[in-house]
């Protein structure tokens, strides 16, 4: 457990643990079952070979050997769920987590290599706001204070956001590893016959977009909390010594810019999923994708219309790649992944 106060890591470890365990179990309730069915649909294929064999003279020995070594090694994975997990799930899972913890914690250092310090260190970065409103009050008017309050919750709204959609999705990750370890007796005995063979490499597509939305989460994220420490690293580094112009950062126009990044790092999170599933070949739900997408961009645009309204002119080129990245995605939300590439 890390020292690090983290929010969500309770509820977080403890679904991933749960939803492990359920998985292991499904698996064994249905491996049974599809080991049976495996054996009969091997028994017919093996009568069919022999009577083209007969008949027709054209059956090759060999088609008969791979498929007797593709069921031997799905008899393998069907007599115990525990190789499934050992060989597929738990390799591609902590793989994934560690290089994504890596890339998250990039600016500051990695500092785990699973989910529990992956979202602790981003709760760490996402609140150094807070940490430096802190700073800030102590040496502020009871009036300087409540404004400096004020000023933290109002910078906040966007980066929380950007950290729900960073849970949200991670969340959404493991279920697809649940999903699919849930079925996995199904996915391995029709891996074997080229009948059900497109089963089985879209059930592992999905898999894998689990995975690479754990690696674009984390780009994502790590490329906002480079951008919060660029501004606010300074502030924070020492707080037990408050500086007397700590308090000029809020409502300044660094302020105002971080804002709009803030924003930004939405789009930059919900863009990052779909080019996750668009990676692992999986035709991702238009209804989500425009919902998730539209609504990102609004809240972009919202978020370049506030600074604006400040009347910062260093915000300028904030505001502009804020329009631009809003109307680049707001395209793919109406037009797919596809548009996106236009």
């Amino acid at each position: 457990m890390m020292a690090v106060d983290c929010y969500a890591c309770g509820v977080f470890v403890t679904l991933d643990e749960l939803s492990l365990n359920f998985a292991k179990e499904a698996f064994d309730a249905s491996r049974g079952t599809v080991s049976v069915w495996l054996q009969g649909f091997l028994g017919l294929w093996l009568a069919a070979f022999f009577v083209r064999m007969i008949v027709e003279g054209n059956a090759r020995w060999q088609d008969a050997l791979w498929r007797l070594a593709g069921c031997l090694v799905a008899f393998l994975f069907l007599n115990s769920g525990t190789l499934w997990m050992d060989w597929v799930v738990f390799p591609i899972r902590d793989a994934t987590v560690s290089v994504g913890v890596k890339i998250a914690t990039v600016s500051g250092g990695a500092v785990g290599n699973n989910f529990e310090e992956l979202i602790a260190q981003v709760e760490k970065e996402i609140f150094a706001v807070q940490e430096l409103a802190e700073a800030a009050k102590q040496s502020a008017s009871i009036f300087d204070a409540v404004s400096i309050n004020i000023a933290a919750l109002i910078i906040l709204i966007p980066f929380m956001m950007a950290w729900a959609l960073f849970i949200g999705f991670l969340l959404e990750a493991i279920f697809k590893f649940v999903a699919i370890t849930a079925i996995a007796p199904f996915v391995v005995a029709a891996a074997v016959f080229p009948i059900t063979r497109g089963f089985a490499k879209d059930s592992i597509r999905v898999f894998l977009s689990g995975a690479t939305g754990i690696l674009f989460m984390g780009a994502a994220m790590g490329f906002t909390i480079s951008v919060m420490q660029e501004y606010v690293g300074g502030f924070v580094g020492n707080p037990l010594k408050p500086e007397p112009d700590l308090s000029q950062f809020f409502f300044s126009p660094e302020y105002w810019q971080l804002f709009a990044v803030g924003f930004l790092s939405v789009l930059f999170h919900l863009a990052a999923r779909q080019m996750a599933t668009a990676v692992a070949g999986v035709a991702d739900s238009q209804v989500v994708s425009q919902a998730l997408l539209a609504g990102g961009a609004a809240g972009a645009s919202v978020g370049g219309r506030a600074a604006r309204a400040a009347g910062l002119k260093a915000n300028a080129g904030i505001g502009a790649g804020a329009s631009a990245v809003a109307n680049r995605v707001t395209k793919g939300a109406w037009g797919g992944p596809a548009a996106l590439q236009e």
